[in-house]
């Protein structure tokens, strides 16, 4: 499984130039940017010092559906659990989810919003999993820099474990695909919560579970 960043809408050159830094000390080399060029900023090539290669390729795109189109499963995170009916998963629950997942998933995306607001309600739509930190304290936060490093520091534990294993193409979407079919078929709405909490389970199943699901879904429709 191949593990990337993506920070939305990033506002400060030097919150670019930490993260940039942060990733590849802990093995990872995949940085996505949307919306912004503040890392074109001179102060994030200051901030980046020993990861200018990192920062020279950044990929840019103009929309977070965009950046995550050849990722198969996103993970959205927040600065606190949000109201709603969705899992929130710590980063040593992401990094379990990375290890039970690795025969079913090629990409995995990690995605961070801007420092102000963070990820805003439709970009977190776009994301199938969600994470937070749990912090002592609410206040002061953490930066954008310091976030991207906690999670890549979990992660890199998860880099340095993996087999050569040949992940499975296409597993978790064919599982997505008949699972939304099986909900028309049954007249479940997606907006409804029993769809939205099956569809969160299915994208924290392990590659095992999937094929066994496939098995199972394809004898149900």
């Amino acid at each position: 499984m191949e593990i990337c960043f993506v920070l939305v809408r990033p506002a400060r050159p030097e919150n670019i130039g930490a993260a940039t830094r942060a990733i590849k000390t802990m093995g990872f080399t995949d940085l996505r940017v949307v919306g912004s060029e503040a890392h074109l900023a001179p102060k994030a090539q200051w901030v980046a010092h020993g990861a200018q290669d990192v920062l020279e390729n950044i990929q840019a795109f103009p929309d977070l559906a965009s950046a995550l189109n050849d990722c198969e499963l996103a993970v959205g995170t927040t600065a606190r659990m949000r109201s709603g009916k969705h899992q929130y998963l710590t980063p040593t629950q992401l990094l379990a989810q990375a290890k039970r997942q690795q025969g079913a998933i090629k990409r995995l995306a990690v995605v961070f919003g801007c420092e102000e607001s963070g990820l805003a309600n439709d970009e977190l739509a776009l994301c199938q999993l969600r994470s937070y930190l749990p912090l002592a304290q609410s206040q002061p936060s953490l930066n954008l820099g310091q976030a991207v490093m906690l999670y890549a520091y979990s992660l890199q534990q998860f880099e340095q474990e993996q087999t050569a294993d040949t992940p499975t193409q296409g597993l978790m979407t064919t599982a997505r695909a008949q699972l939304s079919a099986l909900l028309d078929k049954a007249a479940i709405g997606a907006e409804e919560v029993p769809a939205q909490w099956a569809m969160e389970s299915l994208n924290q199943a392990g590659e095992r579970d999937l094929k066994l699901l496939l098995f199972i879904l394809k004898k149900l429709l």
